[in-house]
């Protein structure tokens, strides 16, 4: 009798270990895809510096964050951009080193994300590993 009350807890146990992994897997899988959105936002903003330094005579400019709307308009100057440096500041930089802020602000997210996909490799391993014990129990609380 102790002996099934022990193998309950300990089903109940691997269960809750289950639900926990799983939780922090779809966590770290939002994450992953808000630093990919991060990452490809800033491929695209020196994508769009490049772009006005070699032709920028006329250009598409968003009007919203959503890219609903445009407008044609030309850049009052081919080698000054505003850059976000972080925490609400921002500085107007020339071309070269606008490029290089982003490249370090990519450089960084990248480094984050390359972390985050080998957590969750890990737990994801982590997660079988468990399924596998809780298989294996189930089946010993079957045969018994």
């Amino acid at each position: 009798m102790a002996k099934q009350q022990r193998r309950a807890e300990e089903l109940v146990y691997i269960q809750s270990q289950l639900a926990a992994i799983q939780e922090q897997i779809e966590a770290t899988q939002a994450l992953i895809a808000q630093l990919e959105a991060a990452v490809n936002n800033l491929k695209l903003a020196s994508d769009s510096i490049d772009g006005i330094v070699k032709h920028g005579e006329e250009v598409i400019f968003p009007l919203d964050p959503g890219f609903n709307a445009y407008t044609r308009g030309r850049p009052l100057s081919r080698d000054r951009f505003i850059v976000h440096l972080g925490l609400e500041y921002y500085a107007e930089t020339d071309a070269s080193t606008a490029l290089q802020i982003i490249a370090r602000k990519r450089g960084r997210l990248e480094k984050s994300l390359q972390e985050l996909r080998e957590r969750l490799n890990a737990l994801a391993q982590l997660y079988e590993k468990y399924k596998k014990a809780l298989a294996e129990a189930l089946q010993a609380a079957e045969q018994k």
